[in-house]
């Protein structure tokens, strides 16, 4: 489900193609998106950092699909410890709606930390408008976490805004993607 959303979200996004690149999926699951981005840009190296629990089955499904020599798996627990250094792209897909309030400033400013100068991080998730509400895939959504998880819900676009300004990043941009796909990019 999530090949044809990957590959479109590959398509839109504008990297360089003729130098290196160091990217870094926070939270990746099984690798999707970060393979994508390998298959558009042959020279991108992508490591997936995930849960232990995941692991075994992104690295199987990474090989499968043959890029394993430029997509890696690293087990880790955001939660609790840095993201390594110098990357030049940050994925944080999904990520920031399953983190308590107070944690979603301190990954964003661990993903400031692990980048180079220059380097970017790139939002994906629903977000709800500055009064809570938001398009019914939204609002479905944003009950579904606070039924699943202990501290659920989503955040607004401004709140995004704050933790990106706050950890040091510029402001950021909305990339808009298809309708459907369902939501966009904020890159900073």
């Amino acid at each position: 489900m999530a090949w044809p959303i990957a590959r479109v979200i590959a398509e839109s996004m504008a990297l360089p193609e003729n130098w290196p690149l160091r990217l870094i999926d926070v939270g990746g699951c099984h690798g999707t998106y970060s393979m994508a981005l390998a298959r558009r840009y042959p020279r991108l190296h992508a490591t997936v950092f995930k849960q232990p629990l995941v692991v075994p089955m992104a690295r199987q499904i990474i090989a499968k699909v043959g890029i394993a020599e430029r997509v890696t798996v690293q087990e880790g627990d955001f939660q609790k410890e840095g993201l390594g250094q110098d990357y030049d792209l940050t994925l944080v897909f999904g990520v920031l709606n399953g983190e308590p309030l107070g944690g979603c400033p301190v990954l964003i400013r661990k993903v400031f930390a692990a980048l180079k100068l220059g380097g970017q991080i790139v939002l994906r998730h629903f977000v709800l408008d500055p009064n809570r509400a938001g398009l019914p895939e939204a609002t479905i959504f944003a009950l579904q976490m606070l039924l699943a998880t202990k501290t659920g819900g989503l955040d607004t676009r401004a709140d995004w805004v704050e933790w990106l300004e706050y950890a040091g990043f510029l402001a950021p941009q909305e990339n808009n993607l298809p309708a459907s796909v369902g939501s966009s990019l904020i890159v900073a």
